[in-house]
């Protein structure tokens, strides 16, 4: 796509939003930049049916792909804006260009056969992974096909998280379905055990060096999946023995992000909860969560009153084992 075409798509798209290329709002807001991104996609794209899905993330789906998603996540590129107008408006043109050509690439690979041996596990908050299964199905019943078949590769990690199995390729994440698993004659225990396997080799080979010396870890910027590492064995009971507490608060704002915090820095923990229930902070792909003496859920009343009561008690020294 050429600039020049870009700059038509991204005058469309923002007067379908009845705004203008200087207007400040999808430079500050991400949920915006987001919807944005749809329409622009959409117009350049008419054959594909483009998804946006709040605050920042838009599928584009292929119907001959037997309703396999190509998935773009707009938060990176959200980050580039700043207080220029006039650079703000040049980069919107820009990652316009960006996601159609990665489209477009997308495309011309749509017959080639996924790489089985990339597979892994991505975290997905349960209503969200239930709004997939409905959309796959409707799509499928559409279409005249068995909607089982639509359903991607899945496991319940907790009452309202689920994990699902996807490849990471170069420019996105190919969720798979139990289509494309039947049509390779593997079996789903064998899919898990390689996408924990592989998960496991990236957090390794990240050597990821966290500490908690200002109350937090923050991982990202992995190129793959940081939330999922949870899901890695003894990797969250590693965090609480470096964080010297038996509690932890576990937040993410996308797919390649996460934040642990121990219970005892109770004022951080409250400033995240405040931010993501006033729209502050983003709300991420799952809810936040707690590891308690190494079992993982999700947070609960509980969780709440103590940290209530932590925060009237003033600041608290880390639990430590003994």
């Amino acid at each position: 796509m050429t600039f020049e075409e870009a700059q038509r798509i991204t005058a469309q798209a923002l007067a379908i939003m009845g705004m203008e290329l200087y207007d400040p709002r999808p430079y500050l807001a991400p949920e915006v930049f987001g919807e944005f991104m749809s329409h622009a996609l959409r117009i350049a794209n008419p054959e594909l049916a483009v998804e946006f899905i709040p605050p920042v993330t838009v599928t584009i789906e292929r119907r001959e792909q037997g309703g396999a998603k190509q998935t773009l996540n707009c938060t990176r590129p959200f980050k580039a804006f700043g207080l220029d107008m006039e650079n703000n408006a040049n980069l919107l043109v820009k990652t316009v260009t960006t996601f159609q050509d990665s489209v477009a690439s997308n495309a011309t690979k749509e017959k080639d056969e996924p790489d089985f041996s990339r597979v892994v596990p991505l975290l997905k908050s349960a209503p969200m992974h239930a709004r997939s299964l409905a959309r796959n199905e409707a799509f499928a019943v559409k279409h005249g096909k068995d909607p089982v078949g639509s359903h991607f590769l899945s496991w319940k990690v907790s009452e309202e998280v689920v994990a699902v199995l996807a490849i990471n390729e170069p420019n996105r994440f190919l969720f798979l379905t139990e289509e494309m698993r039947a049509e390779r004659d593997i079996s789903f225990e064998e899919l898990k055990a390689t996408a924990l396997a592989n998960l496991a080799t990236h957090h390794r080979e990240a050597r990821i060096d966290t500490d908690y010396d200002g109350g937090m870890a923050e991982i990202s910027g992995t190129g793959c999946a940081a939330s999922s590492y949870i899901l890695l064995e003894d990797f969250l009971k590693g965090e609480a023995e470096k964080a010297g507490d038996d509690v932890l608060h576990i937040f993410s704002s996308e797919t390649d992000h996460l934040v642990i915090m121990p219970a005892a820095n109770a004022h951080g923990v409250a400033s995240a909860l405040a931010g993501i229930k006033i729209g502050a902070l983003p709300t991420g792909d799952i809810p936040p969560m707690v590891c308690e003496n190494g079992s993982l859920r999700e947070l609960s009343r509980e969780d709440i009153e103590r940290l209530i009561t932590s925060l009237g008690d003033g600041p608290q020294p880390p639990r430590r084992r003994m």
